[in-house]
């Protein structure tokens, strides 16, 4: 078997795997981005040309509204919406590129990952206006992500490029849990924290964006400090921008050693189970998909050393920032997400009573039918065992006209590990008729018709998933094994 994995971890690391620790190879391409001109250089007047990825503006959006795992929802709200959307036409008007497509979206993720797509949409978590103070930190945002389009990136859109990771890295896990299990020389413990072993290193370890996507990234970093000085900006707002990153990485640190000293007890128990708690994981965290915070800090600063030296830095800019903060429109909005992301880490630090009561603030008017405030309420009143009075919370959730598919699948795991199996087979029966019978929500199925001994049902179910969608072919078998 590990001659088997040699080929596997030698090709990832050709891929230059890049994690946080040491021992990583690196293949460098070409000459490092914006050594010899500007990256504006790189941009061609005149009319946008549609990236080859493009699925069309609306479809895009809806997609990005409820399509993914990791979108959370739309905030709707036209005052921050127009504040976004100026601030992204300003660096439009600069590029010399014309009829660029898309808009700026307000997301509820309580992460940092804004992310383009190739319809040119532009994707920015509500925590970004939590956590700026200046215009200048948050339109870097806006300019690295309009970078990605302005640049044709095909790695943009980055839920894509995860997903194909995600698949490929189930795929692999099966494929080791197989040979665990015709390994006759060991027990059925030994088989067990082998695997658990093989799940903590191919997920921490293998699935990191290769050369070319963190290539990518850093061009559109540079690309977003030429807007920016062209754009009126003081370029001191991409080191904000990061700072802000980096302060949120250093966070989730502890909560990632925590993750993975988990993952590593429930393989043991539950292999399956481990897996796919992994992968949800995993979608949801987006920092790998960027290089690492410092180093592209000084790639920033080489940049500017290199093209701007002698280029005048104006002053940050916060009056038009204050002025919508202090709208009646978004400021109550603000404030109540505000409780709901510390809501969100103190339930991941363990406090679930200052967790319950941080959400508590976060379902007021006029988020008190938001889904990701209500989500956060329901989960730490669970904690705290006051499951029961917020049944309401659950159903503005599950009834949102914004559906979201990682609240569906996370709810389903919960019920799940709990035991609950026809409660959790229920909630996929709902998700399948909420998001169109899409087939991701076919293994589910199988996998709880299995531990509730439907044979029958099993066996129809993994026949239909085999002929009407044969991508999904081994994930179904796999269920069915459950």
């Amino acid at each position: 078997m590990i001659r088997r994995l040699l080929p596997l971890l030698a090709a990832v690391s050709l891929l230059g795997c890049a994690g946080k620790g040491g021992g990583k190879i690196e293949i460098p391409l070409l000459d490092p981005p914006g050594s010899k001109a500007p990256i504006f250089t790189q941009l061609t007047p005149g009319k946008h040309e549609a990236s080859i990825m493009a699925i069309g503006g609306d479809r895009d959006l809806a997609r990005g509204q409820n399509g993914s795992r990791h979108t959370m929802g739309y905030i709707n709200n036209n005052d921050i919406e127009t504040y976004l959307n100026g601030i992204r036409n300003r660096f439009v008007a600069v590029s010399g590129v014309t009829d660029v497509p898309g808009k700026v979206k307000l997301t509820a993720d309580l992460t940092h990952g804004a992310k383009a797509s190739a319809d040119g949409n532009i994707f920015i978590p509500i925590t970004w206006l939590l956590d700026t103070e200046t215009e200048d930190a948050l339109a870097a945002v806006i300019a690295h992500e309009l970078s990605h389009v302005l640049l044709k990136h095909q790695s943009t859109d980055i839920v894509g490029s995860i997903q194909k990771k995600l698949q490929s890295g189930h795929e692999m896990l099966l494929g080791l849990k197989m040979d665990v299990r015709k390994t006759t020389q060991l027990g059925k413990k030994d088989n067990k924290a082998l695997l658990a072993a093989q799940v903590s290193v191919a997920l921490v370890d293998n699935l990191i964006m290769p050369s070319w996507n963190r290539r990518q990234e850093t061009e559109a970093d540079l690309l977003a400090v030429d807007l920016m000085i062209r754009a009126g900006y003081t370029p001191d707002g991409m080191d904000d921008m990061l700072q802000t990153m980096k302060t949120s990485e250093d966070k989730q640190q502890k909560s990632r050693a925590d993750i993975e000293s988990q993952l590593k007890q429930l393989a043991l128990q539950n292999p399956e189970l481990a897996v796919k708690k992994a992968i949800s994981t995993l979608v949801e965290d987006l920092s790998n998909t960027h290089p690492e915070t410092e180093k592209r800090r000084e790639a920033i600063t080489d940049y500017r050393d290199k093209h701007y030296a002698e280029a005048p830095i104006p002053d940050y800019s916060s009056s038009a920032m204050k002025k919508l903060k202090a709208m009646h429109s978004v400021g109550p909005l603000l404030n109540n997400y505000r409780h709901t992301l510390k809501a969100r880490n103190r339930l991941d630090e363990g406090n679930a009573q200052q967790a319950y009561s941080e959400a508590l603030l976060g379902v007021k008017a006029p988020t008190a039918k938001d889904a990701i405030p209500n989500w956060i309420l329901w989960k730490t009143a669970d904690a705290t065992g006051k499951r029961g009075r917020h049944q309401d919370a659950l159903k503005n959730v599950l009834n949102n006209s914004e559906p979201i598919k990682a609240v569906y699948e996370e709810i389903i795991a919960f019920e799940e590990q709990a035991g609950h199996h026809q409660i959790a087979l229920n909630y996929v029966i709902k998700a399948q008729k909420v998001f169109g019978d899409d087939p991701e929500w076919t293994p589910h199925k199988i996998r709880l018709l299995s531990k509730l001994g439907r044979k029958d049902e099993v066996k129809l179910e993994t026949a239909k998933c085999i002929l009407d969608t044969p991508e999904q072919k081994h994930k179904c078998r796999e269920a069915a094994k459950s």
